[in-house]
């Protein structure tokens, strides 16, 4: 895959895109990795919240099983958390924290 992929915003303002990896707040992030997690996103936008999680979680396992893995310091991850929530709506936001939570408990 080249280039940057962009996520189209789901609802009713879903002509809206926005390629959210090009935020300043990231500029910090390596592509690599903001490339990474792109791809990922691409894949899961098309899940519903059910499918999402075991889909994100088998996503960090297939990471954590390679060889040349990336890892995000907590700085990068609060970053990346917060540039995907500029935009959303008070339930998209409520559900990320939720599923933020999900992934807490698991680790």
């Amino acid at each position: 895959m080249t280039g940057n992929r962009k996520i189209s915003k789901q609802g009713p303002d879903a002509s809206i895109e926005k390629d959210w990896t090009q935020n300043k707040s990231l500029s910090g992030i390596d592509p690599a990795k903001l490339q990474f997690l792109n791809s990922i996103a691409a894949q899961g936008s098309q899940k519903g919240m059910q499918e999402l999680l075991p889909f994100l979680m088998s996503a960090v396992a297939q990471n954590q099983n390679q060889s040349g893995r990336m890892h995000f310091t907590q700085q990068e991850m609060d970053a990346i958390i917060q540039v995907l929530k500029i935009g959303k709506s008070p339930e998209e936001t409520a559900k990320i924290e939720r599923m933020l939570q999900l992934i807490k408990m698991l680790r």
